[in-house]
């Protein structure tokens, strides 16, 4: 591991900011979420021109302009001290020491979560593979037609990382990268802030902010999954909207920000066009035609990803389209001829708001709470804002906003039931897979929002309430997980995780020759060995074990219903798949069991028992498996 991915970062995200402090005057802080979000959207526009990797090169391109550019107006204007008043800030200080400590944290940091080996991290990977989107089917990515934002950022710092100071993949830049890209977006606000506390009572509220995204998502700090930056995104979002008077880049900010929340998840879409909409309604009210251009660049973004989806033919693990006839009949009791699972899957999602719980809290506090009463009571703590503003006749767009959110609320609690019914196996839709985490992104928008009202409002006294705002969010967050971030626990427990499988994804790369398709067998797994060493071994090894909805690594002498990361399989049908079908070129074997041992071990060639971390040729001539390398027992 180098410090190479640092340097580019540094590079590309401080251009921004020197070019804005040179010639526009800015301070540091301002535009830097702008900076953040135009990286990814040029390699998007280079993507759409199928020169993806041209795309990290123009960038660096722009960076290094802007950096002639700056230098050229501050020779011009012989005023060296445009940069000292535009570094020389709180918010510059503050980006410094939290970059720092988030590079404590994150560095050696590994993918350690499913989501985040499954795609959030595999995507980037994929991308540098095949110099293309992880739309594209020669990828094999597991979730091709998820949008690429976060993605794209993370791809270009790898690649131009990799080409100039020719290192290898790394896997902790993407996690930095994400956490200070989310950090960024609070930039501009504390630059207000600044202007009005004390140093020591303006860290305290740095720290609040730090904090706020682990309350919903306890394992933010060690994880790349979108939901937690999305929401914050777009809680920025609504706010520099409903206040954007007082932040003077805040149009050119949400320019970019629009299209890049609708381009981050499919979620995302939703935001930004409610975004767009109320920046729109705002523009329309003050005869602006600001509105307009992050509106069409949510259109634009959102079109352009689905003819890439389109023309790469794209699927992923949920390909159905919703029947929303069929949904708002369920609703109402009207189930026709709807399969079983799918009408207690709306029966279930219609008592969710209530009975579902949001889990607040640590080992030593833990409440749960009924995500209708959460949502009871934030908006509730809005409108009294909002009245409070109202008297001091500081209002602004505060009731539009909060009438944009709660339609956002309603949109969104509609169609989450649909996408459960036709979009999720039996399994997940019945459960309500990942119902917490996709509702905790709805609530974390507005407390973002409400924070950062609150810390903007120049009536609160700041030192008593950041003390206490500070020792409430403390007594409720993940205590145990920020106590393993700050003292580096999260990249031993990863590479003590993914010591095994990341050894095996070695030895297959090692063994097998180079594009070789390689069929996983991994008895009684999960899937943790598939997603790792389908991760580890791009791109000189194609894994596929997973076809469509079907997982096929785990084998059954049954299927069981309620239990998806199983196949049932004999050995005609194995024997059928492996020799008959010019598909595989080698069968990995992580871990058996008895029922494997029993059932396959007439096909292999020349052993008595099939050991864990072995390999073998697929010979369709003889229908045999013919042993290529297996590991010496402990």
């Amino acid at each position: 591991m180098t410090m190479a991915p640092l340097i580019i970062f540094c590079f590309l995200i401080l251009s921004g900011d020197y070019l804005a402090v040179s010639v526009f005057r800015c301070k540091f802080g301002e535009i830097t979420p702008f900076t953040f979000c135009i990286i990814p959207l040029i390699a998007y526009i280079f993507g759409l021109l199928n020169i993806l990797h041209i795309g990290a090169y123009a960038v660096c391109f722009f960076a290094a302009g802007a950096y002639i550019v700056g230098t050229v107006f501050l020779y011009k204007r012989r005023d060296f001290s445009l940069l000292k008043n535009g570094f020389y800030e709180y918010t510059f200080v503050t980006f410094l020491i939290v970059g720092t400590l988030a590079l404590w944290g994150d560095y050696g940091q590994l993918a350690s979560g499913y989501d985040d080996i499954g795609h959030w991290q595999d995507c980037v990977k994929t991308m540098i593979c095949i110099d293309d989107f992880y739309a594209n089917p020669i990828g094999h990515s597991t979730f091709g037609t998820y949008p690429p934002f976060m993605a794209l950022i993370q791809y270009v710092i790898q690649v131009l990382q990799m080409s100039v100071f020719g290192t290898e993949f790394c896997e902790w830049i993407n996690i930095y990268i994400y956490h200070m890209f989310t950090f960024s977006l609070f930039l501009p606000v504390m630059g207000i802030i600044s202007k009005k506390a004390k140093w020591t009572n303006y860290m305290i509220w740095v720290g609040i902010i730090i904090i706020l995204p682990t309350i919903l998502f306890q394992r933010v700090f060690a994880s790349t999954m979108i939901d937690p930056f999305m929401s914050v995104a777009a809680g920025v979002m609504f706010f520099l909207i409903a206040k954007r008077k007082e932040f003077r880049c805040s149009n050119i900010i949400l320019c970019a920000l629009i299209p890049g929340i609708a381009i981050t998840k499919d979620l995302g879409l939703l935001f930004a066009a409610f975004g767009a909409a109320f920046l729109l309604y705002c523009s329309v009210k003050e005869k602006s035609r600001c509105g307009i251009i992050p509106l069409i660049g949510t259109v634009v973004a959102k079109i352009s990803w689905n003819e890439v989806i389109r023309i790469n033919h794209a699927v992923d693990a949920k390909p159905n389209s919703v029947n929303w006839y069929n949904y708002v009949l369920a609703l109402l009791g009207e189930y026709g001829d709807l399969e079983e699972y799918k009408i207690q899957c709306v029966s279930n999602y219609r008592r969710a708001l209530f009975d579902k719980t949001a889990f607040i809290g640590n080992s030593f506090l833990k409440v749960d709470i009924s995500f209708f009463v959460l949502f009871a009571v934030m908006l509730l703590t809005f409108l009294l804002w909002y009245m409070k503003m109202k008297r001091r006749g500081k209002q602004g767009y505060l009731l539009a906003n909060l009438i944009f959110y709660c339609a956002m609320l309603v949109t969104f609690l509609f169609g989450l039931g649909g996408v459960y019914m036709d979009k999720f196996v039996y399994t997940e839709a019945v459960s309500l897979a990942s119902y917490t985490r996709y509702v905790n992104t709805l609530v974390n928008v507005l407390l973002v929002e409400l924070v950062l009202f609150y810390l903007t409002d120049s009536s609160i006294p700041s030192s008593r309430i950041a003390v206490i705002t500070l020792g409430v969010l403390l007594i409720i967050a993940p205590i145990n997980n920020i106590f393993s971030y700050i003292t580096r626990a999260y990249p031993r427990t990863q590479h003590e995780a993914r010591k095994d499988a990341d050894l095996f994804a070695q030895e297959i790369v090692e063994n097998c020759n180079d594009g070789a398709n390689v069929y996983l067998v991994s008895q009684r797994d999960r899937g943790w060995d598939y997603l790792v060493i389908k991760f580890m071994s791009r791109p000189s090894i194609c894994l596929q074990s997973i076809v469509g909805d079907d997982y096929n690594w785990s084998f059954v002498k049954e299927d069981d219903p309620n239990d998806i990361y199983v196949k049932e399989m004999s050995l005609e049908r194995w024997s059928n798949e492996l020799f008959e079908e010019d598909m595989y070129d080698y069968v990995a074997i992580s871990k058996v069991d008895s029922y494997f041992q029993e059932t396959f071990i007439s096909i292999f060639m020349n052993i008595d028992n099939v050991l864990p971390h072995s390999i073998y040729r697929v010979n369709r001539e003889r229908r045999l498996l013919e042993p290529v390398y297996v590991r010496a027992e402990k």
